[in-house]
């Protein structure tokens, strides 16, 4: 079988369906002519709002419930702003199609503004928000409700098994889908037929998005070749169909796709689509993304009073430095994914008050021990800036205190709900610099350590030799992006968490949740970490960002005899809290 890429879980085509509530009367003698004009901002696009579709024109209602359906791409890591402006038609018009109508000459009834994955994260995948700018009338203020579906069948996984007729020896296909600007995008090739007469070529898997981008409507085309050693294949013909034709051909028996040369044809034996998880899928069922910050408080970062200090905090408010920055960026994503919008915010390597005589690994940076949980990423900001001047920068750099903490947490959350699926996220900054290179045992290299957990190229194997299940780390240096908007920042950093989220839930057998179900926290956790490093000013060494997600709940970790990883030494141990004792699913943080 031919194994293709599988479906894309960052992105995922969406269909927004719109009805309003309550609007105010804008004519004299008959109600409303209403319809809804819908702008998205993308930081991925440009700075501007674009408009991205129209409801039909609705006469004389006041509560609209529109038909027409407005498309848009859930993309995980940007903060996608919708907005909904409603008209009342005040110019004659001889259709419903709302396109037709210049929205400068209607009445403005008013307008709404949410991110995209409010509509997502709520009950039903379903937001309401009141229109600011609006009368109000007799039953209050007027509102939009607004309720996001995934257009069917777009992260499927198709599986095709085609032959050929009339069609000669040594023959191959070359399949494309009809692009909406440019040339056809070429998708896959078969392997060349055997045989006389030929055999069938072998099954082709695909994700149904990199087939036909989701869209199984979408045309596509395909060619026949005969192959030469010459590399001048021949030729034999081509023809059109969907993905949706070639179903329809295998299910009713007209397999044959006529060539347009000659008597040649292409048979369909068979073509199915199955819907397969994805991260969508997990949201709408009502999976919480927990996100905890671990903040870089050794003396490595430089005086906070100083310019030149990672910690400055510029007085004016016009700048921030680069640890709030990185909040900013990332927790502005993932702060719309968790219901309670409460987060965790920890400090290593610091002395937490001045009276204190030793650094502390992992200490409350809201200076509450029981409770280190602030409100918004506003909160968790306001929090860091507060912190700098009751905390002392000291040092080592150590992660695992932190790390175990959070994981931890996570392990909590289990206990709440079994039902419900929470998934934590550690945004971890530091500076980068190494204070325990002896422990590590990785050189002299700012990075080397944060480098070897992110598992890209090689995973990390335990002193016994197990590798590490999965991938759980994403290291971002923040000096890339530097100039650059937080959005780049963010995308970049976030860019695994999706597939890490399905792995994980693959793994363990988790289906997405009932996406009717209340949305409610705890149940089903997995703890990941993101390391995030900030451009070194004092000394020229530079700034870096990085993810990890893995299930690291209910382990503790401390270095203990060198073990190998990819050619570097690293010390480390984890052991089971509690009994009885757990086998190790994977172990891939090393204590500096």
């Amino acid at each position: 079988m031919l194994m293709h890429t599988r479906p894309d879980p960052l992105y995922t085509r969406l269909q927004l369906s719109i009805s309003c509530k309550g609007l105010v009367n804008m004519d004299t003698f008959s109600k409303s002519d209403p319809f809804v004009l819908v702008k998205l901002h993308s930081p991925s696009d440009s700075n501007e709002s674009k408009e991205i579709g129209r409801t039909e024109i609705i006469s004389n209602s006041l509560d609209p419930n529109f038909v027409t359906i407005v498309p848009v791409t859930f993309k995980f890591e940007e903060v996608q702003t919708l907005r909904f402006e409603v008209y009342d038609v005040d110019t004659a018009y001889s259709s419903s199609d709302a396109t037709l109508i210049d929205p400068s000459k209607q009445d403005f009834q008013g307008a709404a503004e949410c991110v995209l994955a409010q509509v997502i994260g709520g009950r039903d995948q379903t937001w309401e928000g009141l229109l600011s700018g609006a009368k109000t009338g007799k039953g209050g203020s007027p509102k939009v409700v607004v309720r996001a579906e995934e257009v069917a069948n777009s992260n499927g996984l198709a599986e095709i098994t085609l032959a050929g007729s009339n069609i000669g020896k040594g023959p191959f296909l070359r399949v494309s889908r009809v692009s909406e600007k440019g040339p056809p995008i070429r998708c896959f090739k078969t392997e060349v037929a055997k045989g006389s007469p030929p055999r069938p070529w072998a099954p082709i898997e695909i994700s149904l998005k990199v087939l036909a981008n989701g869209d199984p409507y979408r045309p596509l085309i395909i060619e026949a070749f005969t192959w030469k050693k010459s590399g001048n294949h021949a030729l034999l013909g081509s023809c059109k169909a969907s993905v949706n034709d070639l179903k329809s051909m295998a299910e009713t028996g007209l397999q044959n796709l006529m060539l347009d040369k000659g008597r040649r044809a292409i048979t369909v034996r068979s073509c199915t689509v199955t819907p397969q998880p994805n991260f969508f899928g997990y949201i709408a069922g009502g999976m919480q993304i927990g996100f905890t910050v671990a903040i870089d408080y050794t003396a490595s970062n430089g005086d906070p009073s100083r310019r030149g200090s990672l910690h400055y905090h510029d007085p004016t408010g016009r700048t921030n430095n680069e640890y709030a920055q990185a909040i900013q960026s990332v927790g502005g994503v993932l702060e719309y994914f968790d219901d309670d919008r409460r987060f965790p915010v920890y400090g290593f390597g610091g002395r937490p008050k001045k009276t204190s005589r030793q650094a502390s690994h992992c200490f409350a940076v809201n200076d509450n021990e029981k409770d280190a949980e602030v409100e918004g990423i506003a909160g968790v900001l306001e929090t860091y800036r507060q912190s700098l001047k009751r905390v002392q920068l000291s040092a080592p750099t150590l992660f695992a205190p932190v790390i175990s903490k959070v994981a931890s947490l996570a392990a909590s959350t289990m206990t709440k709900d079994p039902s419900q699926q929470y998934y934590t996220i550690l945004l971890l900054i530091t500076d980068g610099a190494i204070m325990d290179v002896e422990n590590v045992g990785v050189g002299k290299a700012n990075y080397a350590s944060m480098k070897l957990l992110d598992g890209d190229d090689v995973r990390l194997v335990n002193k016994a030799g197990k590798r590490a299940g999965r991938d759980i780390v994403q290291f971002v240096p923040m000096r890339d992006f530097a100039g650059k908007s937080s959005h780049a920042l963010a995308k970049e950093v976030l860019a695994e968490i999706p597939a890490q989220v399905i792995e994980y839930m693959e793994n363990n057998q988790i289906p997405p949740g009932n996406p009717h179900r209340p949305r409610t926290n705890g149940g089903q956790g997995s703890i990941g970490s993101m390391a995030l490093k900030g451009s070194f000013m004092q000394n020229g060494a530079a700034p870096v960002a990085g993810v990890a997600s893995s299930a690291l709940t209910g382990w503790r970790m401390k270095p203990v005899r060198a073990t190998t990883v990819a050619g570097q030494r690293v010390r480390k141990k984890l052991r089971t809290k509690g009994k009885p004792r757990r086998r190790i699913r994977s172990c891939w943080v090393a204590e500096r």
